[in-house]
């Protein structure tokens, strides 16, 4: 084989990886897009440490592999062996082809079967592990750029606290600060301050109140150690030190719970999870299907709203000792 033939065959061959590979991350990037949507945001905080969002490694890293193919094509074509005009014909049919296979035939097929993008999604983020270097420097320069420019996070909308309540049922607390999660969304001196009117006006009226849950539900949490992660089928589970022993409400009756990865926090979203906890029952469940990010072994996780009917109901139930209860 000749150099040219040969340096023919290599520019094809890299050209065509090149588009396969990047078809993988553009279709696996309309999933994790998907997902970070729902935070409400993805601009990485200064205490980040140069970590990078799923679907923005899937982007840059598509890019990456688009410009490889584009560098490999004219080898491929050998348009400078050809007329002028029918080389540089040659060349742009090539590159048009490398962008329809590498980007916008896997992002159409993505739209009209999204189970397919999902199911691309764990396969593409174990790719990624040859931009390692890129990505750290990506992250390294956002991170500068962070801490020298003040820049809103995107897609934050101004929510009040009736609309952000509402959206926080649906996902996750990731756009949330701590104070608000933690801070009572009923202002009980404004309920003090129209009781007094009420009884200045009716002295001899007596109001009784049963507050119930909501004087202690939030103002408790509880907080568990991620032991280990895995995948069974299309479910990923993410498996903590504690489970329905502790707290036994979302296996007994599907109650709610808000779920945060505190060792991530800021981080935007990459995975939809189960958190299970260490006890052999399949009932053994704090939460299902909760959009957050990537977590690992030794995370602290913790579960909202764990006031009422937390410690009260846990128990030693298969010998697994409950959380202690700290008062703070």
């Amino acid at each position: 084989m000749s150099g040219e033939a040969a340096l023919r065959v290599v520019g094809l061959a890299v050209a065509l990886l090149a588009a396969a590979w990047a078809a993988l991350l553009a279709l696996a990037e309309e999933a994790a897009v998907g997902e970070a949507l729902h935070t409400l945001g993805d601009a990485p905080p200064a205490s980040a440490g140069g970590r990078v969002p799923l679907h923005r490694a899937l982007h840059v890293a598509r890019l990456a592999l688009l410009v490889l193919g584009a560098v490999a094509a004219p080898y491929a074509v050998q348009w400078w062996l050809r007329p002028w005009l029918q080389g540089l014909g040659a060349l742009a049919v090539g590159v048009l082809l490398l962008f329809v296979l590498g980007d916008a035939l896997p992002r159409s097929i993505a739209r009209l079967a999204p189970e397919l993008s999902d199911a691309a999604l764990p396969l593409a983020r174990r790719t990624l592990a040859p931009f390692g270097p890129l990505l750290w420097l990506l992250g390294w320069v956002d991170k500068g750029l962070h801490a020298l420019i003040a820049t809103p996070r995107p897609l934050q909308p101004d929510l009040g606290v009736a609309q952000r309540d509402m959206l926080l049922g649906v996902f996750t607390l990731a756009d949330t600060t701590v104070d608000e999660v933690m801070t009572p969304r009923l202002d009980m001196a404004a309920v003090d301050a129209g009781i007094a009117e009420i009884r200045k006006a009716r002295p001899g009226l007596e109001v009784w109140l049963e507050p119930g849950r909501y004087l202690v539900a939030e103002a408790g949490v509880l907080v568990a150690t991620v032991t280990q992660t895995k995948g069974k089928g299309q479910v990923q589970y993410v498996g903590v030190s504690t489970g329905m022993n502790s707290l036994i409400r979302p296996a007994l009756y599907g109650a709610y719970h808000e779920i945060a990865n505190l060792s991530r926090w800021g981080e935007a979203a990459g995975q939809i999870v189960t958190i299970v906890g260490p006890i052999c029952e399949s009932g053994d469940r704090l939460g299902t299907d909760r959009l957050l990010p990537q977590c690992e072994e030794g995370d602290v996780l913790a579960i909202a709203n764990a006031g009422a009917y937390g410690f009260v109901m846990s128990s030693r139930y298969n010998l697994r000792e409950p959380a202690v209860e700290i008062a703070i």
